[in-house]
């Protein structure tokens, strides 16, 4: 396994920030009291956490960063 050669900028990327934000929502959901969570549907958490998922997929095909190519 060979790390890409810009790794330290790498919070910067669509994917990473997509990924880490619904990281944040998925424990969100896990940290509220069971209460809580019965009066939200469980199927919201996926309809938020999915298209974030998704925008991380696209982003990650996308160049991003200075020196970033499509190859890397």
């Amino acid at each position: 396994m060979k790390l890409i050669s810009n790794w330290r900028q790498g919070w910067r990327f669509v994917s990473t920030q997509a990924m880490a934000l619904s990281l944040a929502i998925s424990g969100a959901w896990l940290a509220l009291p069971d209460d809580w969570r019965t009066r939200v549907p469980d199927d919201l958490v996926a309809l938020v956490t999915v298209p974030v998922l998704l925008i991380g997929i696209v982003g990650r095909f996308m160049p991003q960063g200075e020196g970033t190519d499509a190859t890397e």
